[in-house]
């Protein structure tokens, strides 16, 4: 009489286990690769924790507007007319939009993308003026 599993039974339930494993390692992959496909839609909807993360997405959002412009600063008004992003909330109070406007400068021959937001009374980008804004 056996006691216990053989060799080969064995085997066959640790290949079960690889299979599976390896399964859900390619469905994670691909589930992540699909978010941040999704996530690099240029007319995704902008939702934030921090101004700043605010921000630096406006900005990133800004980019393609600035490769096809010779100007060095454009109003997030802009950007929407012209269809490169969404309307831009308050974190505070989403229904207070914001406005403002990015300021590109050349630092280093690299191109430096900087974002001044104003959101009600809420919040104010430090250096934000608003004879540059809409």
């Amino acid at each position: 009489m056996k006691n216990g599993w053989g060799l080969s039974t064995m085997i066959i339930f640790c290949s079960i286990i690889g299979v599976c494993l390896i399964f859900s390692i390619v469905m994670y992959k691909v589930n992540v690769e699909n978010e941040i496909e999704n996530s690099e839609d240029e007319n995704y909807n902008i939702v934030h924790k921090t101004y700043l993360g605010l921000e630096e997405d406006v900005a990133l959002l800004s980019k393609e507007y600035f490769e096809s412009n010779d100007k060095d600063i454009v109003t997030i008004n802009k950007l929407i007319k012209k269809g490169y992003m969404e309307n831009v909330y308050d974190l505070k109070d989403s229904s207070i939009k914001c406005s403002g406007y990015v300021k590109r400068d050349i630092i280093n021959e690299k191109y430096s993308y900087q974002t001044y937001l104003k959101c009600g009374d809420n919040y104010e980008t430090t250096g934000y003026l608003n004879k540059l804004d809409d």
